[in-house]
Formats: C-alpha cells, structure tokens, sequence
C-alpha cells in the first residue's frame, strides 16, 4: 500500500470518491459513521452514482455487529468482504 486516503465521515468519504483526484482499489469502511453508514456508502459505490469510481471496487466493510440483517443486506449489495471487530 502506497497511498491511503482517509475520511472522518460517510459524507466525506463520499467526497473523497467524488473527486475522483485519487484512484481507489479497496475501500475499508466502517458500518457505523456520522453522516452516513457503511452500507450506505456500499449502496452509493455498487449503484454507479460515483461516475468515476468502478462500481465492482473491492468493498470491505468492518462492524462490530454480526447481526443477520446487517450481514443479509450487505450480501445483496455484493460487499466483497464482511469483518467484524474486534479482527
């Protein structure tokens, strides 16, 4: 790893992708954030709505909630990778 860009926030994170300044392979996000979830950025990134971003990027998503739910929704939005915290 070379370079690594980091957001405080679902909306920042956002903006990081928007920029598009930045090619990004892996994203490692948490589920829980201000402004924003996890699995609601996972949403936005598969979906296309960042034009400049590969919607089949490599989406790892951290929680510490291994709830069936949670892991169910983020198997239907084909999160490439589920950890749960501590790892």
């Amino acid at each position: 790893v070379t370079h690594v860009s980091r957001a405080t926030s679902g909306r920042a994170a956002f903006e990081v992708l928007l920029s598009g300044q930045k090619i990004v392979d892996v994203i490692l996000c948490d589920y829980h954030m201000v402004e924003g979830t996890g699995l609601e950025l996972l949403w936005v990134v598969r979906t296309g709505q960042v034009k400049s971003f590969r919607p089949d990027a490599c989406f790892l998503l951290l929680t510490a909630s291994g709830d069936h739910e949670t892991v169910a929704l983020a198997a239907r939005l084909d999160v490439s990778g589920y950890l749960i915290k501590p790892v």
